[in-house]
C-alpha cells in the first residue's frame, strides 16, 4: 500500500502497523519511532529537492539505513518529563529518568525557573560509550533600560569623526574613529568570551559587560 512521504501520514502508518511490525514497541518511549519518522521525512524532503533541482550543494542521495557501527544512536525528545533539576547536576528525560550531568546546568534551570527560558526538545546521543544530551531551547530577549531616557540626542555620521552627538541639554560629544579597533581586537575577543560564560542580570555579568 502506498504512503506519502510526509510526517502525519508515516506517523498514522507506524501506529497502524506498530502492533505487528514491532510488538515490543512499548518498550522503549514513542519518541525514538516519532523522531526517526521525523529524519526519514526529511531525508527524503532532502533527495526530493534536490533531485528537482530546488537544492542547492551537493547532490544528495535517496536515504539509505545506517549500519549499527556507523549510525549515531540518537533520539530526540519533545514532550513529556525534560528538565534540569533544581541541584543543577541532574537531567531528568522521558522513560530514561534521570541522569548524572557532568557540565553544571544552573544557567539553563535559571532561565526556566524565572520563566525567561522554555525547553523545546532534548536530544539523547551515546557515542564512545558515553551519553550526551543537547537542549533546544527558546530565550526571551533581555532589553537594557535606557540609561538616561529623559533626555533625546540626535546624531551626525562624519568622516573625520566617528559621529558627533549633541542632546536635548546642548551638550555636545564628539566620537572618534575607532582608528586603534584592529589593536585591540585580541582584547576585546576576550573580554566578549568572558562576558558569554556569565549569567545574565548577574553582578559578575554586568561587570564583564563594562569592561
Amino acid at each position: 500500500e502506498s504512503v506519502k512521504w510526509n510526517l502525519p501520514a508515516l506517523r498514522l502508518e507506524w501506529n497502524r502497523t506498530k502492533a505487528t511490525v514491532a510488538p515490543w514497541w512499548s518498550e522503549n518511549s514513542k519518541e525514538a519511532y516519532s523522531s526517526g519518522i521525523a529524519d526519514a521525512v526529511k531525508a527524503l524532503d532532502n533527495w526530493r529537492a534536490s533531485k528537482n533541482g530546488t537544492r542547492k550543494g551537493k547532490k544528495v542521495g535517496f536515504p539509505q539505513f545506517e549500519s549499527k557501527r556507523k549510525g549515531h544512536d540518537a533520539v530526540r525528545f519533545t514532550t513529556g518529563a525534560i528538565r534540569a533539576e533544581p541541584d543543577r547536576r541532574t537531567i531528568t528525560l522521558p522513560v530514561i529518568g534521570k541522569l548524572r550531568s557532568k557540565e553544571n546546568t544552573r544557567r539553563l534551570e535559571r532561565l526556566v525557573g524565572k520563566g525567561d527560558g522554555q525547553i523545546l526538545s532534548a536530544t539523547l546521543t551515546a557515542r564512545w560509550g558515553r551519553l550526551f544530551v543537547a537542549f533546544a531551547t527558546i530565550v526571551r530577549q533581555q532589553r537594557p533600560a535606557p540609561v538616561m531616557p529623559q533626555i533625546t540626542a540626535g546624531v551626525d555620521l562624519g568622516l573625520r569623526s566617528l559621529a558627533t552627538v549633541v542632546d536635548s541639554d546642548g551638550t555636545v560629544t564628539v566620537f572618534d574613529n575607532p582608528a586603534p579597533l584592529r589593536a585591540t581586537l585580541n582584547t576585546r575577543r576576550r573580554t566578549g568570551r568572558a562576558m558569554s560564560r556569565k549569567i545574565v542580570g548577574s553582578r559578575g555579568h554586568r561587570a564583564a559587560k563594562a569592561k
